[in-house]
């Protein structure tokens, strides 16, 4: 017979410390370069949250998704109107965390709103050369204010490639999105990229996971303006909210080429954005 397991997602709050901070959005003239970086960046970063707070609800259920290995025991802060459902019965195994269908907000965590569903998928272990994981995201919305959430929608494809030439496993990822901000402006965003384990895959603990990522990524911008980024210097991405370093460059018809650097390895929330000479600080979000 088939097991069907649901737990209240206020059940997980370690399990979820990874996910962002929900924002209103807050970017600015839809046609400039700064928003073309910041929009890029949100999307990217929005979907290693989401595989990250999967990963984690897995491991707090003694599923091995991503062999990480949880500290403390489970924390009861997060409200009653999200869920979790995990099926590891059926093939590929599945886990479901539905926020529902109106804003639920969590004012025992962050006092942010969410709503919508996240899916993943796996055929097997995070480590086994071959293995597919599959996440997506269903109607999800985040915000300051209920009236005031921004949707990212998206799915993710992450395929073990086994070692590469440096003798770390690394994996394949191709996402898709798009986000659809408050006040009803629309991005797509999509990339294809190599992920390598290049620190702490020899312990159970993620918070010592250390990854590179190369490769590109294309969509369009808040104003409907079609760009091409390439990853020009590996992001790296390790326990922080945020790629601790590396750059993207952005190139547009006619217009002048977009960077986005995430600095030299501090754990913060700031990046640069340069284009036509000029230099700018930005906060992501």
């Amino acid at each position: 017979m088939k097991t069907i397991l649901n737990f209240s997602l206020g059940s997980v709050l370690v399990a979820l410390i990874a996910f962002s901070a929900c924002q209103k959005s807050n970017l600015s003239a839809p046609d400039d370069a700064t928003t073309l970086a910041a929009t890029s960046a949100r999307i990217d970063n929005e979907s290693n949250k989401v595989e990250d707070a999967v990963n984690n609800v897995a491991s707090s259920f003694g599923v091995k998704l991503n062999e990480a290995k949880l500290e403390g025991g489970i924390i009861s802060l997060l409200p009653a109107c999200a869920t979790v459902t995990l099926d590891t019965v059926d093939a590929p195994h599945s886990l479901v965390i539905n926020f529902g269908s109106t804003p639920c907000l969590c004012d025992q965590w962050d006092n942010r709103y969410r709503e919508g569903v996240v899916t993943v998928t796996w055929t097997g272990g995070y480590r086994d050369p071959g293995t597919v994981i599959n996440y997506s995201t269903t109607n999800y919305y985040r915000g300051d204010a209920s009236d005031q959430m921004d949707q990212i929608n998206f799915t993710k494809t992450v395929t073990n490639e086994g070692l590469n030439n440096a003798g770390n496993l690394h994996y394949s990822i191709v996402t898709s999105g798009t986000m659809v901000t408050f006040d009803d402006l629309t991005s797509s965003w999509s990339a294809t990229k190599d992920k390598e384990w290049v620190a702490g895959s020899n312990t159970p603990d993620p918070a010592d996971d250390v990854y590179k990522f190369t490769g590109t990524m294309n969509g369009t911008n808040l104003n409907g303006v079609q760009y091409t980024g390439t990853i020009t210097s590996p992001l790296i991405k390790n326990a922080c909210d945020w790629y601790v370093s590396g750059t993207v460059e952005f190139t547009r018809t006619n217009l002048p080429t977009v960077i986005l650097d995430y600095g030299n390895g501090n754990c913060d929330d700031q990046a640069t954005v340069s284009a036509n000479g000029q230099t700018k600080t930005i906060t992501l979000h």
